[in-house]
């Protein structure tokens, strides 16, 4: 149909909006909620700046970063990230298997600095490779609980294929170095880490309100929840893949039923808005104690001076659940996490002005030990249709915002409309 853009792109989060934003045909972004970013997005409220997660910039790609950091000149901040461990009352430098000797506990420091010596990486699920590449002690005291908390299973059900980039070693560098020890990280300065999709958003074509409920490959239309249908030449969906696929008429039943095996985890993201001087708060902390509520808390008014500057504190903590791993309702999440801010000293009770709840249902990819088979089916019969899917759940993988901007960069050249003929 004349005047159709030549791409359709499903989501408006990091990898959707790159793609539109390098692809050098026309474009239109179907976003079915009402602002861009996906799971990077932010939220302002009482003066404090949240973000649905704790984010921060970091990125092997040079492509990436020269792409975001111009774009974000004028509006950038960078420092040396700070994160902790907290164990057993006491805050450590992350990672755990780095600095456990700054431990108060000489007993346990000697059992983690014993099971150290002889790390592995023989293993085939997530449970086995921590103790035997870091060592029981360590892997006892925390990498186990810890993961067990994050990833809400049974840690022998889950691969460890993709651990060399996620986790660091003992010497503190994981194979994706900016997620090292001692990393420098950037953020907006303002606006939360939400501006920087925001700033890549502008000025492309984006209709918001747009939930894509069914897509015919067969005649190039798909259809949106208020009934409105639109054709397409090329298709590219950024929506989780168990759900693209489901809508995709004449999906066969060995594709739905590998669908039907792609798992993930669902996340519950509390925001604390709260009174005071922020102090000597760390970037990110990180919990394994399984009495405590979230599994990661960020203290979000310490990524940038400006942020530093108002008066209050945002502050994100994460907890992941299951149908495996069941938690409390909202308000005895946020009574759990905030009576463990105070009795850590980052906040008084008294100072808590404000406290809300978001419901993340698709939080991370699970990596089951099927996972790469099954993702590589489904995606594999779309191509065969005619459409892409890429992203966090496009793909099916756990990976940041800039994996995703790159995955939409390259995408963008891979799918440019030929030039004209002269």
């Amino acid at each position: 149909m004349n005047g159709d853009p030549s791409l359709v792109v499903i989501g408006a989060g990091p990898a959707g909006l790159a793609l539109a934003r390098h692809y050098s045909g026309p474009s239109l972004i179907l976003e079915a909620s009402h602002e861009v970013g996906g799971l990077c997005r932010s939220i302002e409220f009482g003066g404090g700046v949240f973000d649905v997660g704790g984010h921060s910039f970091h990125t092997p790609h040079a492509e990436v970063a020269g792409f975001v950091y111009k774009l974000m000149r004028g509006n950038w901040h960078e420092q040396r990230r700070d994160a902790r461990v907290w164990f057993d009352g006491a805050l450590i430098p992350y990672p755990f298997q780095a600095h456990f000797g700054a431990l108060p506990d000489a007993a346990v420091v000697a059992e983690c600095r014993a099971g150290s010596r002889d790390g592995r990486d023989e293993e085939e699920n997530l449970e086995d490779w921590l103790v035997a590449r870091f060592g029981a002690g360590v892997a006892r005291h925390f990498l186990l609980p810890y993961n067990r908390k994050l990833w809400a299973h049974d840690l022998r059900d889950i691969a460890c294929d993709w651990v060399g980039e996620r986790i660091a070693g003992s010497e503190g560098k994981a194979a994706r170095k900016p997620l090292g020890d001692g990393t420098h990280v950037g953020y907006p300065a303002e606006g939360g880490f939400g501006a920087i999709f925001r700033k890549i958003a502008k000025g492309l074509d984006i209709a918001f309100g747009k939930r894509v409920v069914a897509v015919d490959p067969e005649a190039r239309t798909l259809r949106t929840a208020d009934g409105e249908e639109r054709c397409w030449s090329q298709l590219v969906s950024t929506m989780p893949l168990t759900e693209l696929t489901r809508m995709v008429g004449g999906c066969p039943e060995p594709v739905l039923d590998a669908v039907a095996g792609l798992k993930h985890i669902r996340l519950k993201i509390l925001h604390i808005l709260a009174a005071g001087d922020p102090g000597d708060a760390p970037h990110r902390v990180y919990i394994a104690d399984p009495a405590i509520p979230p599994h990661k808390v960020a203290f979000n008014h310490t990524a940038s001076p400006a942020l530093r500057k108002r008066p209050v504190q945002a502050i994100i903590a994460e907890i992941a659940h299951s149908p495996h791993k069941k938690v409390g309702d909202d308000a005895s999440l946020i009574a759990g996490t905030v009576d463990w801010l105070a009795s850590a000293g980052f906040i008084r009770r008294a100072d808590v002005i404000e406290t809300r709840a978001i419901d993340v249902e698709h939080g991370y990819p699970l990596y089951t030990h099927d996972r790469r088979a099954l993702r590589d089916m489904v995606r594999g019969w779309l191509a065969t249709v005619g459409i892409r899917s890429i992203g966090r759940f496009g793909a099916w993988s756990y990976v940041n915002s800039d994996e995703c901007i790159r995955q939409g960069m390259a995408l963008a050249r891979e799918i440019a409309p030929a030039p004209n003929p002269a």
